[in-house]
C-alpha cells in the first residue's frame, strides 16, 4: 500500500555498501557503552578475570603452566585465548589509561563476533544487508546474549573467532 516504486538513489548505495553496517553497529556499541564511562567509572566483568593491568598479568602468566598456587594451573594467555590480552596490553600501553583499555575490551566483545559474522556472511555471497540481518541474529540471539552477559573476555573471543573457521 505504501511502497515506495523508485528507491533512493543514496539509501541503495548506502544499503548496498559493505563498510556501512559495521560502521553504523560500531557507532551503536560505542554510544550504548559511553555511560558506564561517565564521571569515572569502570565497567567489569561478571565472571572474574578482572584485570587493571594487562601488562603485569601476561608477564605474570606468559607460561601455559601457572604454579603460583598450589600445584598451579593452566594459564589461558599463552594460547589463541589470550589474543585479547596481547591487544588489550598494546591498548594499556599506548595510551595509558584503565578506562580507555576497558571500553576497547567490552567494546570488542560485542564487536568482533559481529563483524565475523558479518564478513562471514559477506564471504559466501550475501548482500550487506542480508549479513547485517545474519550477524546481528548472531549477535541477539538468546543463547549468545545469555552468553555475553558474562562478560567473561577469555569465553567471548571463541564467539568472535567462530565464524572464522568456516
Amino acid at each position: 500500500m505504501f511502497l515506495i516504486s523508485k528507491q533512493s538513489p543514496l539509501l541503495n548505495c548506502l544499503l548496498n555498501n559493505r563498510f556501512f553496517f559495521p560502521v553504523v553497529v560500531a557507532i551503536i556499541i560505542t554510544l550504548a557503552l559511553l555511560p558506564y564511562y561517565s564521571g569515572g567509572t569502570l565497567l567489569f566483568g561478571g565472571e572474574g578475570n578482572v584485570f587493571l593491568n594487562y601488562t603485569e598479568h601476561l608477564h605474570t602468566h606468559q607460561y601455559q603452566w601457572f604454579s603460583q598456587y598450589g600445584f598451579g594451573y593452566q594459564s589461558m594467555a599463552p594460547g589463541a585465548n589470550g589474543a585479547n590480552v596481547l591487544l588489550l596490553m598494546l591498548v594499556e600501553n599506548l595510551t595509558g589509561s584503565i578506562a580507555i583499555t576497558s571500553f576497547t575490551l567490552f567494546f570488542s566483545i560485542y564487536f568482533l563476533p559481529f563483524l565475523g559474522m558479518y564478513l562471514l556472511s559477506l564471504e559466501v555471497g550475501a548482500k550487506p544487508l542480508q549479513a547485517f540481518l545474519c550477524a546481528s541474529f548472531y549477535l541477539l540471539n538468546p543463547f549468545y546474549m545469555c552468553w555475553l552477559t558474562n562478560l567473561n573476555q577469555f569465553n567471548i573471543v571463541a564467539g568472535a573467532v567462530l565464524p572464522f573457521n568456516f
